[in-house]
């Protein structure tokens, strides 16, 4: 992925410091190439700094963004600023007597923030260092759970989320994420991976559905269902389970029963069923399976003892709707030292505790690379009576210390 390229190099040696600090800009999401539409309507700041490396001063060099009216003067200290410079592809222009040079910065993103460092020579202009950062908000449209990646509107390029990742709010792990659901984090740029989240955050709202179908909406692909008092949509991403395979499958009068989330801007929220089921009690109880515990995820890289995100582990089965989330559930490995959880909820058909990152290797005593280690998960009942689990994780990354 080529994001920088350079022509008209200078005819003196020059290295150049640039800062590009994107800061405030309109909520249009939408690249403008070079030479487009200049009204601005989405916009960025940019400030940078020259720094020359031969005998010729910084002060009085002239900077222009290709394609506008927008143009600076350096400082005495070769500093210069554009306000309202549009998004997109731009092209920065710079003068100073005979010296003349120019440089694409390709899309530059609402928020962004560049540096880069750029050294001139009179046969070539190469790039010694850049760095970018850009913040990103909107619905996430796509999922690929094999690049572990998601694409966020307003970014073109998916966004990978790694195992350093900060999650908040909603969302503790990669498995949490669904299309639909309002995003926002920062990313940087690197050079093989392409854009890497380096926080992500949601909260969003889940529900459960049970009764009789009242109505059902062919248009719009929605039902209503007695005692449930919002419209619920379906999409590609509903689950059929039992006799239903599809939307067509539903009737007036049919007893269901599902779990949803709120999808969409905060201001127009739609509830989207995940899950739509007949209503078979017994049905339920064999799809529940065995009580148990699952550490998500169950890969831990020793970076976490820096790290502040979360792990969660879920405890399914029959028998998760009898766990007293008032109460923590506790953690213990090898060092047997307990861990307790932050906090616990009932969600879909599992409860679902959450535990820092950080704290995670105070429950092994010798954390080794490429072995496993098996953690015992305690929780108590509604009756107070305590239940004991076991799960197992697998060490990746160095030997920790």
């Amino acid at each position: 992925m080529s994001k920088v390229k350079f022509i008209s190099p200078f005819l003196a040696v020059l290295s150049v410091a640039i800062l590009l600090m994107c800061l405030s800009c309109s909520s249009e999401k939408s690249s403008n190439p070079v030479g487009s539409d200049l009204s601005y309507q989405a916009a960025a700041a940019v400030n940078g700094q020259v720094l020359s490396s031969c005998k010729g001063s910084v002060n009085g060099i002239n900077v222009s963004i290709v394609g506008t009216d927008l143009a600076a003067v350096t400082d005495t200290q070769g500093l210069f600023a554009f306000q309202s410079v549009p998004l997109g592809d731009q092209q920065l222009a710079f003068a100073q007597g005979d010296y003349q040079g120019s440089m694409v910065i390709n899309d530059i993103k609402p928020s962004e923030k560049i540096t880069m460092q750029v050294h001139c020579a009179s046969a070539a202009v190469t790039v010694e260092s850049m760095a970018r950062e850009a913040p990103f908000q909107g619905q996430i449209t796509d999922i690929d759970p094999g690049a572990q990646s998601i694409t966020v509107e307003g970014m073109d390029d998916p966004i990978i989320i790694e195992s350093t990742t900060e999650f908040k709010g909603d969302i503790q792990v990669f498995d949490d994420l669904f299309v639909g659901l309002m995003v926002e984090g920062e990313a940087i740029e690197t050079a093989d991976m392409g854009w890497v989240a380096t926080k992500i955050e949601a909260d969003y709202q889940e529900a459960e559905f049970k009764g009789a179908i009242l109505t059902i909406d062919e248009l719009n692909l929605s039902f209503t269902v007695a005692g449930f008092l919002d419209d619920i949509y379906v999409d590609e991403y509903t689950e059929y389970r039992g006799e239903l395979t599809g939307f067509e499958d539903l009737l007036v009068d049919m007893l269901v029963e599902g779990e949803g989330v709120y999808k969409g801007f905060e201001y127009q929220p739609r509830f989207y069923a995940t899950k739509v089921e007949l209503e078979t009690e017994d049905e339920e109880e064999e799809e529940l399976g065995e009580f148990r515990a699952l550490i998500k995820p169950n890969s831990w890289n020793v970076n976490w003892q820096s790290s502040s995100g979360h792990f969660s582990v879920e405890i399914r089965g029959e028998g998760y709707a009898d766990v007293d989330t008032s109460l923590p559930i506790i953690l213990e490995g090898d060092s047997g030292v307990p861990l307790e959880s932050s906090s616990a909820k009932r969600s879909g058909n599992h409860v679902r505790a959450w535990f820092a990152k950080a704290d995670a290797f105070t429950l092994l005593e010798d954390a080794v690379s490429g072995d496993s280690y098996e953690i015992t998960i305690t929780g108590t009942f509604l009756d107070g009576t305590t239940f004991e689990l076991t799960d197992t994780i697998y060490v990746v990354g160095p030997i920790a210390e």
